[in-house]
Parts: C-alpha cells; structure tokens; sequence
C-alpha cells in the first residue's frame, strides 16, 4: 500500500483510531479535592464509552462523546484527612488515582512574586520533616 493511501485509510477510519482512557496531569496521586462540593473530573476515552468513577463510597459515570471526551461530577462529602482511591473505569481499561483526600483547597497565583516558591529555602526538608500536618500538599503547575 502506497504511504498516501495509508494515511488516507487511517483517516477515514477513526473507530480504528484507539484513544484510551486518559486524564490531564493534575488528576493525580496525592491531589486534594474540595470538601462539601461536586468534584468535576475529566477527560478521554474511546468514542461513546461508559466512563465509571468511584470514590469513597460515591459513584458517577459519564458517556464520552464522539470525540471521546467525558466529565463527571463526584460529591465529596466532609473533609477527611484519609486517603482514598479514586478508580476510574471506560471498558477493559481502568486508572486508578491512589491517596486522594478531601478538604480545604486553595489556589495562589502572581507574577514574579509568586515565583519563590518554599523549595528554595534553604532549610526546606529539615522544615518538611519536621512538620506535623501529612495532609498538607502542594501542586505546582508547570510554567
């Protein structure tokens, strides 16, 4: 088969095409979710999959669209400081987020003031290790 008509049979068959279950990278291990709220969560599967998410008890689905795009809404409950799994489901496939808490989450944003950030300081793991809050975490985004 000719490169061209290669390409052209690959296009012009997307339910070939396999997109799979995947989330944006701050769906992740560790990660807080808001106390007393809907936790929107979202992200790709296969074309008009069944997307199943399960956490703490709760369970939402969604079905993707024919772009494979899903979102779900899960409701947190009261903050907790232990941990969770969050599975997700769409078929055969499943990821799973590991030591997800529920509680207070804020978001700090600037310009250049903000850019220092606390692993800079000098005396940042002799602090860390010394702390007392496990349930403390940070996320920084990519700039």
């Amino acid at each position: 088969m000719k490169p061209s008509l290669a390409l052209l049979f690959l296009l012009s068959a997307p339910g070939l095409l396999h997109a799979g279950l995947s989330l944006p990278h701050f769906f992740s291990d560790h990660m807080v979710l808001q106390r007393e709220t809907e936790a929107a969560i979202w992200g790709q599967a296969d074309a008009d999959a069944k997307v199943t998410l399960q956490f703490k008890g709760q369970q939402a689905t969604a079905t993707a669209d024919s772009q494979g795009r899903w979102r779900a809404s899960l409701p947190t409950g009261q903050a907790d400081a232990s941990g969770a799994a969050l599975p997700i489901r769409a078929g055969q496939e499943k990821l799973d987020i590991e030591d997800v808490l529920v509680g207070e989450v804020w978001f700090a944003s600037g310009q250049s003031n903000m850019y220092f950030t606390m692993d800079r300081v000098p005396a940042y793991e002799e602090i860390i290790a010394a702390t007392q809050s496990p349930g403390l975490r940070f996320f920084n985004a990519p700039l």
